[in-house]
């Protein structure tokens, strides 16, 4: 379908930039930082080379807590009509 097509995983978000489809949020935010606002990271490879991995570690973090990756596939990833609400709720306690 469509949506594959720009997100081979399926999952949002993914952001449209004419015909360049980028997917996962720290992508997008690496990609929207280079290409509009580059002082955001410094204005070269050793400034994102220094924001970066603060979005790496909270990402691995979190993720490796349970609260993070159940709350959010659930609710922002998951259909509605598979929502496993009790899974969020108890990763949300």
């Amino acid at each position: 379908d469509e949506y594959v097509s720009m997100c081979p995983t399926r999952q949002i978000p993914t952001l449209t930039d004419g015909d360049l489809a980028v997917w996962e949020s720290h992508s997008i935010v690496r990609y929207l930082a280079s290409k509009y606002k580059p002082e955001l990271h410094l204005d070269d490879v050793e400034g994102m080379s220094r924001c970066s991995p603060w979005m790496d570690w909270l990402l691995a973090s979190s993720f490796n807590l349970g609260c993070n990756h159940d709350l959010v596939d659930q609710i922002a990833r998951t259909p509605s009509d598979q929502t496993d609400y009790e899974l969020a709720a108890r990763a949300h306690a």
